[in-house]
């Protein structure tokens, strides 16, 4: 079975992805690495598109908080929104049986469902909680007038529960 990675390409979660696939590679799975620019030696098919993680490193490495969350947010949303489009085409040439997505890449297990292709998810990280009131705050805000009405409404309906 050939499985595709995709997963962020920094460090954090590139590391234990490349360590999950290098198992199962043991175990006779053939592996790649979708939407990388390399995977630790690992082989690797490149995004029809630059990186945006690795292009932005140097300004997100100086944010903190709330602020390094929303901008990451945005990065993630943005390169999910290529691999939505690109998915099938890369899938079919490259022969990809399944897919092992980070849970951080949101959303993308909608590119596996649409080509009806098994997925799985897998977290290197801490489950991010975001059912806390002010813990969707700067997910759920637009800036502007319509900020604090958004962020309302995003706090009422978590403390709902």
């Amino acid at each position: 079975m050939k499985l595709g990675f995709i997963c962020l390409t920094v460090p954090g979660h590139l590391n234990p992805m490349t360590a999950l696939a290098r198992q199962l590679q043991a175990r006779g799975h053939d592996v790649v690495f979708l939407y990388s620019s390399g995977a630790a030696g690992l082989p690797f098919v490149p995004g029809p598109e630059k990186e945006p993680f690795s292009e932005r490193r140097p300004e997100v490495s100086k944010m903190q908080g709330d602020d390094a969350l929303e901008f990451s947010c945005h990065l993630v949303l943005d390169q999910t929104e290529t691999i939505l489009e690109s998915l099938p085409a890369i899938v079919h040439a490259n022969n990809v049986d399944a897919l092992v997505l980070d849970t951080v890449q949101f959303y993308a297990e909608l590119g596996a469902m649409q080509l009806d292709l098994p997925y799985i998810h897998v977290s290197g990280a801490l489950h991010f909680d975001y059912t806390k009131p002010g813990g969707c705050q700067k997910l759920c805000s637009t800036t502007g007038e319509g900020q604090r009405g958004r962020q309302s409404a995003c706090e009422e309906r978590w403390t709902k529960n």
